[in-house]
């Protein structure tokens, strides 16, 4: 994997030890780490000990079979159950794929990163011919920003709410809203996570409802992240997509080129 990639893994670690924190489907507090056994790392977070998310082992590749033993140890001493996402150099290494059968672990579902840079110019959610606007919502909106959650399925105890509020609508964790027409009904809503220290916007969670959908929402929520990115001075956008839908052909659309495929292995 290019030295460019293993930075864009380093900012998914970052990300998800943020989810980690934020997350409103769990009561107790975040005890995430981030382990390096020589190129790869081991996300961990016996709070949540069999949630994927994190609870996986990102960056395994050519030579690196022998680390398999070590990595699961370090795991079971956590009370941890991980999996693996494999890039495809690891996928055609013999023996850390037959190691990692041997153990029972086996392939699922295959996640796509892309990237592109931030540019103002992208930037499109105000063309005349689209019905919605949108707006980034400050802290002050929070609150509204977790009755959409509600909306979207997302569950939130007030007590975890409580904990939690501070992590949202923050300049860490931006808040996007597709409305229709200025102060009209929201109809979308998605996030960016900056990366100060990889100067990077992750982009994530958009989600439009049901009967708003194909209407341009989701390239308009993209569009307005990739201008406040440019805006901030951030020098890459990355976000992750399942293959073959229609967020991943948007974010194709969108300039956002393919970085690598990971498939995820589990037991």
């Amino acid at each position: 994997m290019a030295t460019s990639d293993r930075r864009l893994l380093r900012a998914v670690a970052n990300y998800s030890r943020f989810n980690a924190r934020r997350t409103l489907g769990a009561e107790t507090e975040s005890a995430f780490s981030c382990t390096d056994f020589g190129r790869a790392l081991a996300l961990a977070d016996p709070a949540r000990p069999r949630l994927p998310m994190y609870n996986r082992v990102l960056g395994l590749g050519v030579g690196d079979a022998g680390r398999v033993g070590d990595i699961l140890a370090h795991y079971k001493a956590l009370g941890c159950e991980p999996h693996f996402d494999l890039g495809p150099e690891a996928i055609v290494e013999p023996d850390l794929i037959g190691g990692l059968v041997e153990r029972g672990f086996e392939p699922m579902e295959a996640i796509e990163y892309r990237s592109r840079a931030p540019s103002a110019t992208a930037a499109s959610a105000a063309n005349p011919r689209r019905e919605f606007v949108v707006e980034r919502w400050g802290h002050e909106r929070a609150d509204a920003f977790r009755d959409l959650l509600g909306r979207s399925g997302v569950e939130c105890p007030d007590a975890v709410w409580a904990r939690r509020r501070e992590l949202y609508a923050t300049d860490e964790f931006r808040v996007f809203v597709a409305r229709v027409g200025a102060g009209g009904e929201p109809v979308a809503w998605a996030t960016s996570f900056i990366d100060g220290d990889n100067r990077l916007a992750y982009l994530a969670n958009a989600f439009t409802l049901p009967e708003r959908r194909n209407g341009g929402c989701h390239r308009g929520l993209l569009d307005a992240r990739l201008a406040d990115a440019k805006a901030s001075g951030l020098k890459t956008a990355l976000t992750d997509v399942v293959p073959d839908t229609a967020g991943a052909r948007n974010c194709e659309r969108a300039g956002f080129g393919r970085r690598f495929t990971l498939t995820l292995w589990r037991r």
